[in-house]
């Protein structure tokens, strides 16, 4: 399978998962309850208790867990996705459309690690149903850093690719 091929399937592929993560989430909170990113940010054991509490009195938690399996999967799929992506610009582009690629290959990797710390903290905490101060901990401080290599990879993927197009080659060769 060419690199092209490889990038756009997990890319692809990973934009489906995480819209039905998105859908997931969107349903926990439907009600008014708290959502994922209420978990995310929770930081604390306290906090994290208080929603697993009005998850369960709500019956969501099974929800919950649904939506951050399909997380989990997001991260590997979409992750793996703009590294390829990255690593496609960066070995076929030329000057802007190549730094981009590599900017986003950098940010991809550093979201994996940072979505993938922050979602297994969350993941630990719902599974035992009990918070704990320092996954709660984690979690909430690898938000935002997650957050921004997202906007940074997924604007680079996309940035290289508009580029290519208006430079006047191919954007997938």
């Amino acid at each position: 399978m060419s690199l092209r091929k490889a990038f756009m399937m997990f890319w692809l592929g990973g934009l489906a998962v995480f819209i039905l993560a998105i859908g997931l989430g969107l349903a926990i909170v439907a009600d008014g309850g708290p959502g994922i990113l209420d978990h995310q940010s929770a930081g604390t054991a306290k906090a994290v208790n208080a929603i697993h509490a009005a998850w369960g009195a709500a019956g969501q938690t099974s929800l919950a867990k649904a939506a951050m399996m399909a997380d989990l999967v997001f991260i590997g799929l979409f992750g793996l996705g703009s590294v390829l992506g990255g690593w496609y610009y960066w070995r076929t582009g030329n000057g802007v459309v190549a730094v981009l690629g590599m900017l986003a290959l950098c940010a991809a990797l550093l979201f994996i690690v940072t979505d993938y710390a922050e979602t297994g903290a969350q993941v630990i905490q719902l599974m035992r149903d009990r918070g704990g101060d320092r996954l709660a901990g984690l979690a909430a401080t690898m938000q935002p850093i997650k957050q921004a290599a997202f906007v940074f990879m997924f604007a680079g993927i996309i940035a290289a690719f508009a580029l290519r197009r208006v430079l006047g080659g191919p954007a997938l060769d």
